[in-house]
Protein backbone atom coordinates (compact mmCIF):
# COMPACT_ATOMS: atom_id res chain seq x y z
CA UNK A 1 0.00 0.00 0.00
CA UNK A 2 1.33 3.31 -0.96
CA UNK A 3 0.57 6.70 1.26
CA UNK A 4 1.11 10.11 1.34
CA UNK A 5 2.47 12.61 3.68
CA UNK A 6 1.08 16.25 3.01
CA UNK A 7 2.80 18.90 4.26
CA UNK A 8 3.19 22.58 3.11
CA UNK A 9 5.47 21.72 0.35
CA UNK A 10 3.48 19.04 -1.61
CA UNK A 11 1.89 20.96 -3.94
CA UNK A 12 4.95 22.85 -5.18
CA UNK A 13 7.11 19.22 -5.16
CA UNK A 14 4.98 17.38 -7.30
CA UNK A 15 4.78 20.46 -9.34
CA UNK A 16 8.46 20.28 -9.66
CA UNK A 17 8.51 17.25 -10.89
CA UNK A 18 6.31 16.84 -13.75
CA UNK A 19 8.54 15.36 -16.41
CA UNK A 20 9.53 17.28 -19.49
CA UNK A 21 7.19 16.56 -22.06
CA UNK A 22 9.54 18.12 -25.35
CA UNK A 23 8.93 15.27 -28.06
CA UNK A 24 11.38 12.43 -28.52
CA UNK A 25 13.70 12.85 -31.88
CA UNK A 26 12.43 11.02 -34.78
CA UNK A 27 14.93 8.91 -36.49
CA UNK A 28 14.66 9.51 -40.30
CA UNK A 29 15.47 5.94 -42.24
CA UNK A 30 15.58 5.18 -45.59
CA UNK A 31 12.39 3.86 -47.40
CA UNK A 32 13.19 0.00 -47.72
CA UNK A 33 11.47 -2.54 -45.38
CA UNK A 34 13.86 -2.67 -42.55
CA UNK A 35 13.26 0.86 -42.32
CA UNK A 36 9.72 0.36 -42.58
CA UNK A 37 9.91 -1.68 -39.53
CA UNK A 38 12.24 0.45 -38.02
CA UNK A 39 9.54 3.34 -38.33
CA UNK A 40 6.72 1.16 -36.95
CA UNK A 41 8.66 0.22 -33.97
CA UNK A 42 9.39 3.73 -33.45
CA UNK A 43 6.22 5.02 -33.19
CA UNK A 44 5.32 2.45 -30.98
CA UNK A 45 7.78 3.00 -28.60
CA UNK A 46 6.93 7.14 -28.69
CA UNK A 47 3.32 6.24 -27.81
CA UNK A 48 4.29 4.20 -25.20
CA UNK A 49 6.90 6.82 -23.76
CA UNK A 50 4.09 9.76 -24.45
CA UNK A 51 1.15 7.23 -22.96
CA UNK A 52 3.34 6.97 -19.35
CA UNK A 53 4.22 10.60 -19.46
CA UNK A 54 0.89 11.55 -19.83
CA UNK A 55 -0.17 9.08 -16.79
CA UNK A 56 2.83 10.71 -14.59
CA UNK A 57 1.96 14.36 -15.14
CA UNK A 58 -1.95 13.47 -14.79
CA UNK A 59 -0.92 11.64 -11.45
CA UNK A 60 1.24 14.53 -9.92
CA UNK A 61 -0.85 17.39 -10.96
CA UNK A 62 -4.00 15.27 -9.10
CA UNK A 63 -1.64 15.51 -6.15
CA UNK A 64 -0.85 18.89 -6.19
CA UNK A 65 -4.31 20.06 -6.60
CA UNK A 66 -5.61 17.75 -3.48
CA UNK A 67 -2.64 18.91 -1.31
CA UNK A 68 -3.54 22.67 -2.79
CA UNK A 69 -7.43 21.52 -1.75
CA UNK A 70 -6.30 20.36 1.59
CA UNK A 71 -3.86 23.12 2.17
CA UNK A 72 -7.10 25.55 1.36
CA UNK A 73 -9.36 23.34 4.01
CA UNK A 74 -6.84 23.26 6.62
CA UNK A 75 -6.29 27.07 6.66
CA UNK A 76 -9.99 27.68 6.32
CA UNK A 77 -10.71 25.56 9.42
CA UNK A 78 -8.06 27.17 11.23
CA UNK A 79 -9.34 30.39 10.67
CA UNK A 80 -12.98 29.61 11.76
CA UNK A 81 -11.53 28.30 14.60
CA UNK A 82 -9.49 31.37 15.43
CA UNK A 83 -5.97 29.53 15.28
CA UNK A 84 -3.25 31.31 14.01
CA UNK A 85 -0.43 29.81 12.51
CA UNK A 86 2.67 31.39 12.53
Amino acid sequence: MTFIELGPRTARSALAHLPDTSPLPVARLTPSQAGAALAAAQSREHSLYDASLQALSSHLSAIAGFASAVERADASLAAALGVHRG
